[in-house]
C-alpha cells in the first residue's frame, strides 16, 4: 500500500497531458513541440493508433493521422498503419475510452502507464522479500530506487513500451519461481507466464528475446534430474506444454491480424515500408503507388532482423554504459551501488540469480547491437529501463551487512537525492533530448542539462501543475517540493524501519 500511495502521488503529478480529447488536426505544429504531451513520435504514434481504434475502430490510419504520425507510420496493402506492435495501445484503449467521456482523452490514454510502473515497483518489492529473502524495508529500497531514482520516471507518465515489457517479464519470473514450489496452483502460475510472454510480444517484438531467459527458466524447472544406479533418469513436468495453450491463441489471432493488415502473418508491423522511405525514393505520392515493381523490392529488403548488427556492440554499450548523453550511470549514479552488489551476489550465485543477470546481460546486448542505441530523442537510456529495475534487485546486497551500515545508507541516501533529482527533472519537463551527434549541429544540449533549462523557463509537461499550480508556484518551487517530499519517505524507509534480511 505504501509503494501504491507513493505512485499514486507522484506519477499523478508528472502526468504529461493537456485537457480535452485532441483530434489528429490538433497534433501536428501543436502537440507534438517540446513539453506537450506529444512531442516525440513513439508516444505520438500510439496515441494515434488508440485514437483510430476508438474513433474508426481500425489499425490502420486516415491520411489525416498518418501525417500526424509521421515519421513512424508504414504503407501496406494500400493503407497507413503505425511502425509499432499494436499492444500499448490496446491497454490505451479502455482508458482512452473512459477519458473521452470526461474531455480528457489524451490524459486518461497517458494514465494506463502509472499502473504497470506501480505494478512493476510491487514485484520488485515481492522479489527481493520473497525470492531474495531481503526485510521489507529492503524491498521497498529496490521499489523506489527503480520507481523514482531511475529515468524510468519519465516515462511511467508517457505512452511507451518500456513499463509495459519490465512488467510483465518481472511478473513472468516471479510466476516460474511460484511454479518452481509444486504448489496446488502451479498451474494457474505456468499458464500466466505463458499469457505474460504473448503480451510481452504483442507489446514490442524484441520482447521475444528479451524474455527468453525467462522462459529458459521456466524450461529447466519443469525438468527434474536424478542419479539412479549409474543411470540418468530425469522426470519432465507436462504442465509446461498443456499451458502453452494461451500464449498459442494469443500469438496465433496476433499472426492472423498480421496476415489480414500486412498480407503475410510473417510480416510484423515494425517490418513493413515506412512511408519516409518511399516518399524519399519517389515511388509513393498521394497514397498511391507509382512502381509495384519497385515497392516489392524495398519491402523485401527490409525485415525485423535488419536492426540489429554485432558490429554495432562496442560502439552501443559505450553509448549505454558511459556516454556523455544516454549513459545509465550518468543519468542514474545510484546503480553504480547496484554493480557492486552484484559483486557480492556472484559469490553464492543461484538458478534465480543467474537468470536475473542473463536479463540484464541480453538487455544490453540487444540494444547495444541496435542501429539506435540512444532510442531517438531520448531522456537517458530508454532501452534500458529493464535493467535498471533489475539493478534495483541488487542494491540491498551491498547494503546487507550491518558493518558501516550507517555509512551505506547514507551513501545511498546522496546518490538517491542526486539520481531522483535528474529523473524528476526530467518527468517534469521533456523526454525530448538530442544525442549528442544531432545536438551539436543544433547548438543545443543533449543530457539532462537540457531539462533544467526547461525548468527555469517554468516549461513543463505536467498536466496537473500545468492545469491547477502555475498561476500560484512557479516550476522550480514545485519541483523542489515534489523533491523534498520524495526524500522524506526515501529518509523514513532508509533510516526509519530496521533494516534486517531474513
Amino acid at each position: 500500500m505504501f509503494i501504491v500511495l507513493l505512485g499514486i502521488v507522484f506519477y499523478s503529478v508528472t502526468l504529461r497531458g493537456v485537457p480535452g480529447n485532441p483530434k489528429g488536426s490538433d497534433i501536428k505544429n501543436n502537440l507534438d513541440q517540446n513539453t506537450k504531451p506529444l512531442e516525440l513520435s513513439p508516444e505520438r504514434g500510439r496515441y494515434i493508433l488508440t485514437m483510430s481504434l476508438a474513433e474508426n475502430m481500425s489499425l490502420s490510419l486516415t491520411p489525416e493521422l498518418a501525417d500526424a504520425a509521421y515519421p513512424d507510420t508504414g504503407y501496406s496493402e494500400g493503407k497507413y498503419y503505425i511502425l509499432f506492435a499494436p499492444g500499448v495501445s490496446l491497454f490505451a484503449l479502455p482508458f482512452y475510452l473512459l477519458g473521452r467521456s470526461l474531455n480528457l482523452a489524451q490524459v486518461a490514454t497517458f494514465a494506463v502507464m502509472p499502473f504497470f510502473a506501480i505494478g512493476s515497483m510491487i514485484v520488485l518489492y515481492k522479489l527481493s522479500t520473497n525470492l531474495l529473502k531481503f526485510s521489507n524495508s529492503a524491498g521497498l529500497v529496490s521499489a523506489i530506487t527503480f520507481g523514482f531514482a531511475s529515468t524510468a520516471w519519465s516515462y511511467a507518465t508517457t505512452l511507451y513500451q518500456h513499463h509495459v515489457t519490465t512488467f510483465f517479464i518481472l511478473s513472468a519470473f516471479y510466476a516460474v519461481w511460484k511454479y518452481k514450489q509444486n504448489l496446488k496452483s502451479s498451474y494457474l502460475w505456468a499458464v500466466y507466464v505463458w499469457f505474460a510472454y504473448a503480451l510481452a510480444i504483442l507489446v514490442d517484438y524484441p520482447n521475444a528475446m528479451l524474455m527468453a531467459p525467462v522462459m529458459i527458466y521456466f524450461g529447466l524447472v519443469s525438468l527434474k534430474f536424478k542419479n539412479l544406479k549409474n543411470k540418468f533418469v530425469f522426470n519432465f513436468n507436462p504442465l509446461i506444454i498443456v499451458s502453452s495453450i494461451i500464449f498459442l491463441v494469443i500469438t496465433g489471432l496476433h499472426l492472423y491480424s498480421n496476415y489480414v493488415h500486412y498480407g503475410d502473418w510473417k510480416r510484423l508491423s515494425n517490418s513493413i515500408v515506412s512511408v519516409k522511405t518511399l516518399q524519399d525514393k519517389k515511388v509513393l505520392s498521394k497514397a498511391k503507388i507509382k512502381s509495384q515493381e519497385e515497392f516489392k523490392k524495398i519491402e523485401s529488403e527490409k525485415t525485423a532482423a535488419s536492426f540489429f548488427r554485432e558490429t554495432n556492440l562496442p560502439r552501443g554499450l559505450s553509448i549505454l554504459l558511459a556516454g556523455p548523453d544516454k549513459g545509465i550511470f550518468l543519468f542514474s549514479p545510484i546503480f553504480i551501488l547496484a554493480i557492486l552488489g552484484i559483486w557480492k551476489a556472484l559469490k553464492k550465485v543461484t538458478l534465480e540469480i543467474g537468470i536475473l543477470l542473463s536479463l540484464i546481460i541480453v538487455n544490453f546486448l540487444l540494444y547495444a547491437s541496435f542501429g539506435d542505441p540512444w532510442g531517438g530523442w531520448a531522456f537517458g537510456p530508454r532501452y534500458l529501463i529493464l535493467s535498471m529495475s533489475l539493478f534495483a534487485l541488487f542494491i540491498p546486497f551491498w547494503m546487507d551487512n550491518k558493518k558501516y551500515s550507517v555509512l551505506k545508507k547514507t551513501i545511498y541516501m546522496i546518490l538517491f537525492s542526486i539520481s531522483s533529482a535528474i529523473s524528476l527533472v526530467g518527468a517534469l519537463t521533456t523526454n525530448a533530448i538530442p544525442p549528442k551527434t544531432e545536438a551539436i549541429p543544433l547548438g543545443t544540449k543533449y543530457n539532462f542539462l537540457r531539462n533544467f533549462d526547461f525548468l527555469l523557463d517554468n516549461k513543463s509537461s505536467s498536466y496537473v501543475y500545468n492545469t491547477f499550480i502555475s498561476n500560484f508556484v512557479s516550476l522550480p518551487t514545485f519541483y523542489a517540493i515534489c523533491l523534498g517530499l520524495l526524500l522524506i519517505a526515501a529518509c523514513a524507509i532508509i533510516y526509519g524501519v530496521p533494516y534486517k534480511r531474513k
